[in-house]
């Protein structure tokens, strides 16, 4: 495996919370810094910010090279619900509720092996930290952005 697509965290696990919110029926999931078209709601955006390098995980690659922090704690995944008032502002709770089920342990579990963040990293926890609700009234729009916390680490696996 190359390391350095091994540390592209960031880019990884957006691409496995984008495939998990579309199987969970989120149609327009989208990841940070990718372009999308912003009138096409509803949408889920997801943010991930690795958190500090949790100092009692590390692996150890060979006999050459010192031990490698490879564990987390302290990441945040950010997501953002958005919906236009009028056309679908029904759809808001419903998606954010399969946001929240989504990322609740039992579910991650089960489908975070098959996303591609899973075939180099393991979810240790993933817990909800809370909510932040704005609108944007000129253009009827209703956002809610719910903050995950997430401890993860590399897995042995990705180093072959």
């Amino acid at each position: 495996m190359n390391e350095e697509l091994i540390f592209q965290i960031e880019e990884s696990f957006e691409i496995a919370f984008q495939t998990i919110f579309s199987n969970a029926g989120c149609a327009n999931s989208y990841r940070s810094r990718e372009p999308f078209d912003l009138g096409a709601t509803p949408w889920v955006e997801s943010k991930f910010l690795p958190g500090s390098v949790n100092e009692k995980y590390r692996h150890h690659i060979d006999a050459t090279t010192p031990l490698v922090y490879a564990g987390w704690f302290g990441s945040i995944l950010t997501v953002t619900v958005t919906t236009h008032r009028i056309n679908n502002g029904t759809q808001h709770k419903v998606l954010l509720g399969k946001i929240r089920l989504a990322c609740q342990r039992h579910k991650i579990i089960e489908s975070w092996p098959a996303t591609v963040a899973g075939q180099t990293h393991r979810i240790a926890d993933i817990r909800e930290q809370g909510s932040v609700n704005t609108t944007d009234d000129e253009n009827e729009l209703d956002k809610t952005e719910i903050t995950f916390h997430v401890v993860h680490n590399i897995s042995e696996t990705a180093w072959t």
